[in-house]
C-alpha cells in the first residue's frame, strides 16, 4: 500500500469512528451470479481436499499399471444382462478385476500362475429371487502373455476343474458354432443345470459359467450367446505390454487427481468407460440408456463418481436422473449441500445393506459428480470437496 493510500485509509477509519453515514439506494446483485451457482464461502468439505495434490493420483509402479490395464479390459467384457435382460442381480464376489482366478476357477490359482496369468475381469449376474425360472451367467476373460500360454492354461483348467469330476458331469459337450471351445455340463446341488465353457482366443481364455433351472439346453444356450458376444468384443481390446506397466500412463488426463480420494476399500476405484462401469450398477440396462443419452465417455471412481458427458445440457439432465427416487427401495429427500444449491440429495433405505444411504448428485459444465455415504454430513462434504477439486486452478 502506498503512503497516500495508507493515509486515506487511516482518515476513513477515523471518520467512521466518529459518525454513521447512511446511503440511500437499492442493492444490486452481481450480474454474473445465476440461481444455482455455488457459493464457495459456504462450502464445507470437512477433511476432504480442496485442491488436488501435486503428482500422480496413483503410485507409479508395475502393480498399479497391471490393475489399471485390467480395469480397462472391463470395457470389453460382456455383461450377463446383454445375454439375457433378466440377469440383473449382481454377484459382487465374482464381478470386477481379477488378480487371481479363484473366484471363477476354484482351486486353480497355481495352474494360472504356472501359465503366467496377468489379470482377468469377470461379470456375474442372476435372475431376481422371485423369478419363475432361476438363471445365472458368469462371463470372464483371463489374460495370458501369448496365445500359446492361453491355450495351455485353457487345457489345464478343463482337465483339473473340480466340477468336471462331479458324478453328474458330462464332458466334451459341443458349443454350437464354436468348435474351438471345450465345455462340460453337470447338475448343481439345487437341481439346476450348469454349463462351463472354456475357449482359448489369442492371449485370452474366455470362460462362461451358466446355470438354468429349466434344462441343460437352456444353460448351453446362455453360454453360447455369451461366447458369441464376447469374441468380437475382446478383439477390440488393445492390452498394454506388461513390460510397460511400471511406466504406463495410469491417469492420462489427470481425472483421478481431480476426484475426491478415499482410504475406503472400493473395489472399482479407477477409470472406466461407459460399458465398463455398468458391471457395478444395480440396473445396468437403465444406466446404459442414461449414459448413452448423455454421451458419457469416461467415469472416474474414488471417493466420489465423476462422469464426463458430451455437453453441459446433457450433464444437467444426467444429474437430474441420478437424483430421482430409487425404483427398488424406499426413498425420501436427503440433506442439502451448503453452498451448492444445484446439488440434489436423497436418503434411501437399501435392503441389500440394511442401512440408510445418503446420496447426492450435481452437474458442473460437462461434469456430473455423485457422492454417497451412510452419514449425511459425509455425503455433503464429499460433494463440496468434489466441486472445489473440479474448479481448482
Amino acid at each position: 500500500m502506498t503512503t497516500a493510500k495508507l493515509a486515506a485509509a487511516t482518515a476513513a477509519v477515523a471518520l467512521l469512528a466518529g459518525c454513521t453515514t447512511v446511503t440511500t439506494g437499492d442493492a444490486t446483485k452481481d450480474p454474473s451470479f445465476r440461481p444455482g451457482d455455488a457459493i464457495v464461502s459456504l462450502l464445507n468439505p470437512g477433511n476432504y481436499p480442496t485442491a488436488p495434490k501435486p503428482g500422480p493420483a496413483l503410485k507409479q509402479e508395475a502393480e498399479t499399471g497391471r490393475i489399471i490395464d485390467g480395469e480397462r479390459m472391463g470395457e470389453y467384457v460382456v455383461g450377463p444382462w446383454e445375454v439375457d435382460p433378466q440377469l440383473v442381480d449382481i454377484d459382487v464376489t465374482a464381478t470386477g478385476l481379477m488378480l487371481s482366478v479363484g473366484s471363477v476357477l476354484l482351486g486353480l490359482d497355481d495352474v494360472a500362475k504356472k501359465h503366467q496369468f496377468i489379470y482377468g475381469f469377470g461379470s456375474t449376474r442372476g435372475t431376481p429371487s422371485n423369478a419363475d425360472h432361476r438363471r445365472a451367467v458368469q462371463n470372464s476373460v483371463l489374460r495370458f502373455p501369448n496365445p500359446e500360454a492361453a491355450a495351455a492354461a485353457a487345457s489345464d483348467f478343463y482337465a483339473q476343474d473340480r466340477a468336471a469330476r462331479d458324478p453328474s458331469a458330462k464332458l466334451n459337450i459341443p458349443v454350437p458354432g464354436h468348435p474351438e471351445a471345450r465345455a462340460f455340463q453337470f447338475t448343481m446341488p439345487d437341481g439346476a443345470f450348469a454349463t462351463i465353457a472354456l475357449t482359448a482366443h489369442g492371449p485370452f481364455v474366455l470362460i462362461q459359467g451358466t446355470t438354468a433351472q429349466e434344462s441343460a439346453d437352456i444353460s448351453m444356450q446362455l453360454a453360447q450367446k455369451a461366447l458369441d458376444l464376447q469374441i468380437p468384443r475382446i478383439d477390440d481390446f488393445k492390452p498394454t505390454d506388461p513390460s510397460q506397466f511400471a511406466t504406463m500412463q495410469t491417469d492420462p488426463e489427470g481425472l483421478l487427481r481431480l476426484t475426491v480420494p478415499t482410504k475406503e476399500h472400493i473395489g472399482n476405484q479407477g477409470l472406466w468407460g461407459p460399458r465398463g462401469i455398468l458391471h457395478f450398477d444395480d440396473d445396468p440396462l437403465q444406466m446404459a440408456t442414461e449414459l448413452r443419452a448423455a454421451g458419457v465417455d469416461v467415469v472416474s471412481v474414488r471417493g466420489t463418481y465423476v462422469y464426463r458427458t458430451k455437453d453441459a445440457a446433457a450433464a444437467t439432465q444426467l444429474a437430474q436422473k441420478f437424483a430421482e427416487p430409487d425404483a427398488k427401495n424406499p426413498t425420501e429427500p436427503g440433506p442439502t449441500v451448503p453452498g451448492l444449491p444445484s446439488a440434489k440429495c436423497r436418503a434411501t433405505d437399501v435392503a441389500e445393506v440394511k442401512a440408510r444411504v445418503y446420496s447426492c448428485a450435481a452437474a458442473l459444465e460437462r461434469w456430473v459428480y455423485t457422492a454417497s455415504s451412510l452419514q449425511p454430513f459425509d455425503a455433503t462434504q464429499r460433494m463440496a470437496s468434489q466441486y472445489l477439486l473440479l474448479t481448482a486452478k
